[in-house]
């Protein structure tokens, strides 16, 4: 019969091997969003304002995962009111793939993520928000977070990598899905080993890479506007699970704004850098670009991504001006990011198309600030009836300009707790605003 010493003996030795080989987790989180976005695509007034929302997470060898439980609820007259609706099967279809899509929809609502290996490996699969993803060496998609999803929120995204080397054939893809019911960005990359048949060690890992990114936030599906495509040519100098160093050449194809007549066109540029990870997390890139054009040169630097961009014109003021700067620490697996930037854009100096962003990311690994940025953004739209550049909202029939304001600030104290608050205003020239709003507050029990 085991004794108190032997039981504690035995829960110890179970401690430390869960510490060693499976870690568990477990936030919670109250949050508040004055507005939603109902089935119709329309932002509305939330019924349900507040949510209190318990994370648990568990992980062990490659395998990760991420719940999202939410409990709804508001105040009224003194009184709370709870609605428990998300947690109600849905009504089952009368066709079998109607009912298994349904279905599929309500049971990832309640994963925030689930993830087998790092990007790092040749097989990797993620199920769930998308953060800090990149495709190939980041030609089109780089450490690319989808914003479209809170804090609190839940997406079914997708990405995965296959490599066939890992069971020696020359070839593999990787893709980027944001949503996989209805994505608004979507991003694809094939890739191959031309001359893998050497007997080099060496050049045999030369890789050719074809990548296209379709974003249907911005175009419907007639238009080929936003779908860009790049070409890679990569030769890896050592790579391995934890340290890497690749070499690589981009040719790209990216739809911009003509300043002259502020339709999107194509834009073609090339670049040429060196990108890699060390210690599995920290990732790193380095690159000069080019814009092929014959009135436009643009060059840029860094670690992460440090432009300078000068236009031939740029002495009489009759081209666009742009100075940016950005360096960052990121993490592969989205859980930590540091970032430090800022960007001015200038349209003829009118301020008539301007971006003014200034940004500042931390994690709890760097220290107890998390993500304060300021951004101020005019927002052009595309009028799906004759696929040009517009500057209205909502019906893409008239010129009023309309202004965005995004404001957002997410604290992190000491790995305990964090505080996030996020505030957007729209308006236009008349005056008019529609301001949304929302804050939270998360705690680490685990």
């Amino acid at each position: 019969m085991l004794n108190k010493k032997n039981i504690l003996t035995l829960f110890i030795l179970l401690t430390i091997n869960l510490n060693i080989f499976a870690s568990l987790g477990l936030d919670v989180g109250l949050n508040y969003n004055s507005s939603e976005v109902d089935s119709d695509g329309n932002t509305v007034d939330s019924e349900y304002p507040f949510s209190l929302v318990a994370l648990p997470s568990f992980s062990a060898n490659k395998f990760s995962i991420e719940l999202n439980t939410p409990i709804y609820f508001k105040v009224n007259d003194g009184a709370v009111e709870f609605d428990y609706s998300n947690y109600l099967l849905p009504e089952e279809q009368d066709e079998f793939l109607d009912s298994a899509y349904v279905y599929s929809k309500f049971f990832l609502s309640f994963i925030n993520y689930a993830q087998w290996a790092s990007f790092n490996e040749d097989f990797a699969i993620r199920i769930g928000k998308i953060t800090n993803s990149t495709i190939g060496d980041g030609a089109l998609l780089y450490h690319f977070e989808d914003e479209n999803v809170g804090e609190f929120e839940t997406r079914a995204g997708l990405q995965f990598k296959f490599d066939a080397n890992m069971v020696n054939l020359p070839f593999g893809f990787e893709l980027i899905a944001t949503d996989m019911f209805d994505p608004d960005l979507f991003g694809a990359r094939v890739f191959f080993e031309p001359i893998f048949f050497l007997g080099n060690d060496f050049l045999n890992k030369l890789t050719l890479g074809y990548t296209v990114t379709y974003n249907t936030e911005y175009a419907d599906s007639s238009s080929e506007y936003w779908l860009n495509i790049a070409y890679d040519l990569q030769l890896p100098l050592f790579k391995t699970v934890d340290n890497s160093m690749i070499l690589y050449y981009d040719l790209i194809s990216e739809a911009e704004i003509d300043d002259s007549t502020d339709n999107l066109v194509r834009e073609l540029s090339q670049r040429v850098g060196v990108y890699g990870w060390y210690f599995t997390d920290l990732t790193y890139d380095a690159h000069i670009q080019n814009i092929i054009d014959d009135d436009a040169s643009e060059y840029t630097f860094g670690n992460s991504n440090w432009d300078l961009v000068s236009k031939t014109l740029l002495p009489q003021f009759k081209k666009d001006f742009v100075i940016s700067a950005n360096t960052g620490y990121y993490s592969n697996n989205g859980m930590s990011e540091f970032t430090l930037g800022s960007e001015i854009e200038f349209d003829n100096l009118k301020l008539d198309n301007y971006d003014l962003t200034l940004e500042f990311i931390s994690t709890k690994a760097i220290g107890p600030i998390s993500d304060i940025s300021a951004s101020v953004t005019k927002s052009y739209y595309i009028d799906s009836s004759t696929d040009e550049l517009t500057e209205d909202f909502i019906t893409g029939l008239t010129s009023t300009k309309n202004l965005e304001v995004d404001l957002s600030a997410n604290i992190i104290f000491y790995q305990v707790n964090a505080i996030t608050v996020s505030i957007s205003i729209e308006g236009d020239e008349s005056g008019n605003i529609d301001p949304t709003y929302s804050f939270g507050y998360k705690l680490s029990l685990l």
